[in-house]
């Protein structure tokens, strides 16, 4: 049964008791895992958490009202936001099952939050799941801290999957994103029993935009040393918006000097083979090394370095390149060398026609480049881009837009994630090199080419048809045949 199956997607006024709802977006080794089991529901109004959460004029029902559960193994309450769809589990094993049931983590109470309303009614028994075959025989290390102490980037416990070695070494641990403190007018406006907090409350924005209320005094188990691999592809992949900063009314950011005192006071030496738990997920020497020792940001790139263009769609040309991408065949990097092929056929009149190269490319290339050079922060950068005295108006507005809005290529990227058409206008132009964002290692020096734009993309399509028969030769008949295509030699004739 294919993973997606197992699960439905509810709204958060639809969560109720006994369903396993996805609590950790990094999940496990088995289907079951970053679900938790929901022992209890709280409906309240939205506004009484949010700030400024007064809602839209006739918005819909569900849009007025906040839910917030509290799970098996989870350390607080979560909080489900309006809008948002929230998986939960058709099937579960059996034994997991049985013992969620009889090990609940929240005693059942009246309501903790004021102005909410218990859901009464359960949800729908899960289906049996075939139980898991993984046996981990040691897991991560962990320490525990006052939540109080909590800090972006910390590994927290989000919740605990039966039985123990089923687990994964760190599963059920989430990257901390962002904390702040409620303090005695948010609390009184929050709980029906303040004193139950002792005046405080903290909440924690994890990996996801998860959203948990703690109480600071409550422990809560961290990871000692996270999976070194796994710190630097999150630090990538971070979600978190500075709009989720201070969402609570009166809320405010802790003392981090003070957690930080906390944190080298109980967080222990890691044991003796812990690095060992986590098997490097990426062998290619390379790759480990940009992904652990490199840096994001701007850097000066030779245009030869980065790659074509996949999906020009804006460009005036666009219909001309989708005819001849569908001449080429369905492999690794055609869309590329198809545009590197167009771009090869064209000249002056083509360049002119297409809006994007509109514009002294070259000129603005050294303009932002020079902007570069004299450092600064983004904002300085570009406000000097913008104002280089030897380009008129429109070109200092693109000039600075490859400060603020860059071509945006790590390297070894295959594609742009940002720039087809200022990339396409700058080679055409016969610039050299630009400002690109993006992860390098600091010193990383990639060799420009000399050749002309035009031979270079000649190049580039020719290279993509030798490594596509190359790759042929698994197949000896079949590579034979396309040598003798009439369409792979006219390409590779036409490219030179």
């Amino acid at each position: 049964m294919r993973e997606d199956s197992l699960w439905t997607a509810l709204s958060h006024t639809r969560i109720r008791p006994g369903h396993y709802l996805w609590v950790d977006a990094r999940g496990g080794p088995t289907p079951d895992a970053g679900y938790a089991r929901v022992e209890r529901v709280e409906h309240l109004p939205a506004d009484v958490l949010f700030r400024g959460a007064d809602p839209p004029a006739k918005p819909p029902s569900a849009f007025k009202t906040a839910a917030v559960v509290w799970c098996q193994g989870l350390p607080g309450g979560l909080i489900l936001h309006r809008g948002n769809h929230h998986r939960v589990l058709h099937a579960v094993p059996r034994a997991r099952m049985e013992y969620d049931e009889h090990h609940p983590t929240w005693e059942e109470t009246d309501t903790l939050l004021r102005g909410a309303a218990l859901v009464q009614d359960c949800a729908d028994p899960v289906d049996d799941l075939a139980p898991p075959v993984t046996k981990t025989a040691r897991h991560a290390a962990t320490f525990t801290k006052p939540a109080s102490a909590l800090l972006p980037g910390d590994y927290l416990r989000v919740h605990r999957r039966h039985p123990n070695t089923a687990r994964g070494v760190d599963e059920g641990f989430s990257r901390v994103l962002w904390t702040e403190h409620l303090l005695e007018d948010a609390v009184e406006r929050i709980l029906t029993r303040p004193r139950w907090a002792h005046g405080r409350l903290v909440a924690v924005a994890y990996a996801d935009n998860f959203d948990v209320l703690l109480l600071p005094d409550v422990d809560v188990d961290v990871l000692t040393a996270p999976n070194i691999e796994r710190v630097a592809m999150d630090r990538g992949t971070d979600t978190f918006d500075d709009t989720f900063r201070r969402r609570f009314e009166d809320a405010t950011e802790p003392d981090r000097a003070s957690a930080l005192v906390i944190d080298a006071r109980l967080r222990p030496q890691p044991p003796a083979g812990e690095a060992l738990l986590y098997p490097t997920l990426i062998t290619d020497p390379h790759e480990r090394a940009l992904l652990l020792e490199g840096i994001e940001g701007l850097r000066s790139v030779p245009l030869s370095a980065l790659p074509y263009p996949h999906h020009l769609f804006k460009c005036a040309h666009a219909d001309r390149v989708k005819a001849l991408v569908e001449q080429y065949p369905d492999a690794e990097g055609a869309d590329r060398a198809a545009h590197a092929h167009a771009f090869s056929t064209w000249g002056p009149d083509d360049f002119r026609a297409c809006e994007y190269h509109r514009g002294d490319w070259a000129a603005i290339a050294l303009a932002a480049e020079r902007a570069l050079a004299a450092g600064g922060d983004t904002a300085d950068m570009a406000d000097r881009a913008g104002r280089d005295p030897e380009l008129d108006d429109h070109d200092r507005e693109c000039a600075a837009s490859l400060i603020y809005d860059p071509i945006a290529w790590s390297d070894g990227d295959e594609a742009l994630v940002n720039g087809q058409h200022r990339l396409c206008a700058l080679r055409a132009a016969g610039a050299v090199s630009c400002p690109v964002d993006g992860r390098h290692l600091p010193d990383t020096v990639h060799e420009a080419i000399k050749a002309t734009p035009s031979a270079q993309a000649r190049a580039h399509a020719a290279g993509f048809w030798r490594r596509y028969v190359r790759g042929l030769g698994r197949f000896p008949l079949t590579a034979a045949r396309a040598m003798r295509s009439a369409r792979v030699r006219r390409r590779l004739r036409d490219l030179g």
